[in-house]
């Protein structure tokens, strides 16, 4: 389900809402810009929460996610491989978005750079497409969250 919330603060952040989350991330990262190694370590998890959104964009793809769940036969099987594709896509997109803002800002050294999901959505408005890849990545995260509640009922136990 909290995915469901984090579609619906991109839903708003693409409608021109910014959330205290989005002060919150610039606060911490100007906070760790202040240290003497404080570049290299933003940098570093700005690179590691890259890493995890290629791995659940990667997820998504290969439908390595089936490893964690049992997949019903029939429509119940089809909407679980969906939503897990549909959703760990752009889930990984937006944390891609996310670990490119905080590097950016390591490397810049300008706090206000970096940013939460919030900061990351607000990027992707920006493009030309923006307000189009905005809602899909939103549309994603609710798909994500359905596909929770899936994944809560056809859990694997045995793994």
């Amino acid at each position: 389900m909290i995915f469901v919330a984090i579609g619906l603060v991109s839903a708003s952040v693409a409608l021109g809402a910014r959330p205290r989350a989005e002060q919150a991330a610039e606060s911490l990262s100007e906070g760790v810009l202040s240290w003497s190694i404080g570049g290299f370590v933003l940098g570093a998890v700005g690179l590691a929460v890259a890493g995890v959104g290629f791995g659940f964009v990667w997820m998504g793809m290969r439908r390595s996610f089936h490893a964690k769940v049992r997949t019903p036969d029939g429509s119940a099987g089809f909407a679980l491989t969906a939503l897990g594709v549909v959703g760990f896509a752009p889930k990984g997109v937006a944390l891609v978005i996310v670990g490119v803002l905080v590097v950016v800002a390591a490397v810049t050294v300008e706090p206000d750079t970096a940013g939460g999901l919030d900061g990351a959505t607000s990027a992707l408005v920006a493009l030309p497409a923006g307000p189009v890849l905005a809602s899909l990545v939103g549309l994603g995260f609710l798909a994500y969250g359905v596909f929770t509640v899936f994944r809560a009922r056809y859990a694997r136990l045995d793994a």
